[in-house]
């Protein structure tokens, strides 16, 4: 083979890949009724795709260790997994329907009626995150509760700040307001608080617009422009290292399985029998093993944005 004729060997190669790989994205979107395919693990290239479905954890990046580390210790798979981010309602719609094969979400009572309907299948306990209140330093009228914050604490803490106009003339209280799992733990907290939230944007409580981005991420970012309080997962706020800086945890919950501010994630498989829902099965078989419990136990102490320095999520 002359040297010009070589050279169209490894370039046509890499271009398959590069189709093949744009091919992935694009047949995930088409499919996905609700959310965005935003990373692949993997070889692009592997005869097999699954896709998993969720909203914060993927940005944290503990979707992409487990998918690592499954993928390594089964190479015989020949497999790949994305990630598709959205919120819990809508990867529960996903997967109902086997647009993606997996959804990890934090909406106990949705997640069980699939299951008793028949829609979805092999339920896993995966990791358990924590809802934190945060705020403004030093606010001049609320201030931090140290330790485990009781629900009744949670409760008038609520109330408080639904009595307070926010710092410059911003609300005091920031929600996505987005049908997410956050969203509807807010609202039950409001509800037990016996405060009614206002039905349009006031002084104290401002909606997120739905034609913006409004993950976890989006609402802090906002909140800490503000000054505002916002109700955000833990994973989260980890990740944002001028969060910490600049915010202060008000309230904070523990591994109770009643505390109101735990936010326990658990995994279920698409009941739609395809040639995917083994390689679903054994990769959420393994996030809920020992050795996928050990990776979620320290995951995240040594990203450079953890100033606390402690794992962004609990094993169960």
């Amino acid at each position: 083979m002359d040297t010009i004729s070589s050279l169209y060997v490894p370039i046509g190669v890499a271009l398959a890949v590069v189709v093949l790989f744009a091919y992935c994205f694009s047949n995930v979107k088409d499919k996905v009724s609700q959310g965005t395919l935003k990373e692949i693990y993997g070889n692009p290239a592997a005869k097999n795709h699954i896709r998993v479905a969720n909203g914060g954890a993927g940005p944290t990046g503990v979707i992409r260790a487990l998918s690592d580390a499954f993928l390594k210790e089964r190479s015989d798979l020949n497999l790949s997994i994305g990630w598709v981010q959205s919120i819990s309602k809508d990867s529960l719609s996903n997967i109902k329907d086997n647009f993606t094969q997996i959804a990890l979400t934090y909406d106990p009572q949705l997640e069980k009626e699939m299951v008793q309907n028949g829609q979805a299948k092999n339920y896993k306990y995966i990791f358990n995150d924590h809802f934190l209140l945060l705020g403004p330093k030093n606010h001049k009228s609320i201030k931090p509760t140290k330790g485990i914050a009781s629900r009744e604490v949670v409760l008038s803490t609520f109330v408080q700040i639904s009595k307070i106009i926010g710092e410059k003339g911003k609300p005091s209280y920031v929600t996505r307001d987005d049908g997410s799992g956050t969203h509807a733990k807010e609202l039950s907290i409001w509800e037990k608080a016996g405060v009614s939230i206002p039905p349009s944007n006031d002084s104290w409580f401002y909606r997120m617009p739905a034609d913006k981005p409004r993950f976890p991420a989006d609402c802090l970012r906002l909140s800490l422009e503000w000054g505002s309080f916002c109700l955000v997962d833990r994973g989260t706020f980890l990740m944002n290292a001028e969060a910490q800086k600049n915010m202060d945890i008000y309230l904070q919950g523990g591994e109770d399985e009643n505390d109101i501010l735990l936010n326990p994630c658990h995994a279920l498989v698409t009941a739609v029998q395809s040639n995917l829902t083994p390689f679903a099965t054994e990769f959420v078989n393994f996030m809920a093993s020992e050795k996928g419990q050990s990776i979620i136990k320290t995951f995240g102490i040594d990203k450079p944005s953890n100033l606390l320095k402690i794992p962004l999520y609990t094993p169960v």
